[in-house]
């Protein structure tokens, strides 16, 4: 998977906004905090999100990819210059952030940030609601102030720096030298001395402590959504506490789905009922019960359109999307000989028996997929508007 659009999950002609919502949800999952057990493979993910984020994202570099892929890109001025996969995430999650644990220069360390999904209903999506959630943090040991030990010791491996460089062969004739954290203590210089550990953390220096947070929920937040909560999480010696971060994750409703601003009612019709059409009800997420009162003949792909009626639009007082009705018609598995004939003489129809011989037998089959079903619907569509024909029936 090494096609940057099939690495964020996106179609070819994705816009700035899809690609911008694949790269945070992709970012989010494959954060190396959020993969304590797989840090490696996470931290490969997370570079190939990223890389694919900034080409995509670049006009010029998304169009030199297009044509002739990587190796155009490497072989172009454009190939050059890409931002580390550390400073994208903090335009998205701002706070001060290193993902890969590497030293950090030129600012103060900070305690590893948790990122921390919720379960949030659509209800609560709709009306908006503050929720209190309970997240354990790391917080310093009173007793050891956090050091874990009585006497500290530098560490031999980097001297102290808490930096070491290594050096990687990237081909024949090329070596590429690179900085990273001392992995014997951990990027700090210093580690414990073993023999005086302290007895109230056992040596971690922290304990685990739950904290409340409370997450104002915003009318008409959208899944991937964030709450930041500055300096409010982990604790660590001679540095600032770490961020926490809330981030939405919508639960399904039992009967309504959602699409952007628009809310989706999905109605099931068998065939009789599609060509006779029966009134109905049903609930909207507001409590208000909504009806269907039409006559007309309801098509594949039409659908009733409640004006207003769907999530309130964040930030826009008084606005919402529309409230869709969208019907699937389920066709009978099989029809009788009498049934067919009495379909043939309701529409005054006589079918004509005609035997055609080949070599090719056709054989009926059921969801070819979704591509063939669009281009399908996009020619429904046309013919619609060339007979004069509304596309869909209004409420």
């Amino acid at each position: 998977m090494n096609n940057y659009y099939d690495i964020l999950g996106i179609k070819k002609d994705a816009d700035e906004k899809e690609i911008k919502r694949s790269y945070r949800k992709l970012a989010l999952k494959w954060h190396p905090d959020k993969n304590p057990n797989n840090q490696e493979e996470a931290k490969e993910m997370f570079e190939k999100i990223s890389n694919a984020y900034q080409v995509l994202m670049d006009k010029e570099k998304r169009e030199i990819y297009d044509k002739y892929g990587e190796e155009g890109l490497k072989d172009s001025e454009c190939g050059s210059g890409f931002t580390s996969p550390d400073d994208i995430f903090s335009n998205f999650f701002p706070g001060g952030f290193n993902p890969m644990g590497g030293h950090q220069h030129m600012r103060k360390k900070k305690g590893k940030r948790i990122v921390h999904e919720v379960d949030i209903s659509l209800k609560d999506l709709y009306f908006g609601k503050t929720k209190i959630y309970n997240i354990k943090i790391n917080k310093l040991c009173l007793g050891c102030k956090g050091k874990g030990c009585d006497n500290v010791l530098k560490c031999k491996k980097c001297n102290g720096q808490g930096i070491i460089f290594v050096r990687r062969m990237l081909g024949p004739g090329m070596i590429q030298q690179m900085q990273t954290a001392c992995h014997d203590c951990q990027g700090n210089g210093e580690m414990k001395d073993q023999k005086s550990l302290c007895k109230e953390c056992n040596g971690k220096g922290s304990k685990f402590e739950k904290r409340e947070f409370k997450f104002n929920i915003e009318c008409g937040m959208k899944e991937g959504e964030f709450k930041v909560f500055e300096d409010e999480g982990n604790e660590i010696v001679d540095g600032e506490n770490g961020d926490v971060i809330l981030v939405v994750r919508e639960n399904e409703h039992e009967t309504l789905s959602r699409k952007g601003d628009d809310l989706i009612y999905t109605k099931f019709l068998d065939f009789v009922d599609s060509m006779t059409f029966q009134n109905f009800s049903f609930e909207h997420i507001s409590g208000e019960m909504l009806n269907v009162n039409d006559d007309q003949l309801i098509k594949p792909n039409s659908y009733h359109l409640f004006e207003g009626l769907g999530m309130p639009i964040k930030g826009e007082e008084g606005r919402f999307g529309n409230l869709i009705v969208k019907y699937v018609i389920k066709y009978p598995p099989s029809l009788t000989g009498k049934q067919k004939a009495g379909i043939l003489k309701l529409f005054d129809r006589k079918r004509e028996s005609i035997n055609i011989d080949g070599p090719h037998k056709a054989t009926l089959m059921e969801d070819y997929g979704g591509d063939l079903e669009e281009d399908s619907n996009e020619n429904m569509e046309r013919e619609d508007e060339g007979n004069g024909q509304p596309g869909c029936v209004q409420q």
